[in-house]
């Protein structure tokens, strides 16, 4: 996916267009797969996680899309996607992290060795977007 890339250098902001694996995968994972399990991360609490601590502080993203999906429960304990979007505006800006990391399952010298991988920021919403009626 698509991602403007924002890297914190000694008091410096750098922007580049970069193309991530959606997904974060710290640096220091064993496996790239824990990235499945690293879509979204809760705006409150990125600073306590692990996962999360040093790419909330140095690279920050904005992350685009023409929509998202909530998931709403019945009461059968079922869940119902339902895509949102703006009737208004083509595109939603989302604030995102992204990380840099070897893959361990690819050979050293192998030129697809670096991963970029992103998450998106989620938080309450608060406006009409963000809520299923």
């Amino acid at each position: 996916m698509p991602i403007i890339a924002e890297r914190l250098d000694e008091g410096s902001i750098e922007r580049s267009l970069l193309v991530a694996k959606w997904g974060l995968v710290p640096p220091w994972a064993k496996d790239a797969k824990i990235g499945s399990n690293m879509i979204n991360a809760r705006s409150q609490s990125i600073l306590e996680k692990p996962s999360f601590r040093t790419a909330a502080v140095k690279r920050r993203s904005l992350i685009t899309a023409e929509g998202y999906y909530e998931w709403q429960k019945t009461e059968d304990g079922k869940k119902i996607p339902n895509y949102l979007y703006s009737e208004k505006e083509p595109l939603l800006g989302f604030a995102g992290l992204y990380e840099w990391g070897a893959d361990p399952s690819v050979p050293e010298d192998d030129p697809g060795k670096w991963l970029l991988t992103c998450t998106v920021l989620t938080t309450t919403t608060q406006d009409a977007l963000g809520h299923i009626i």
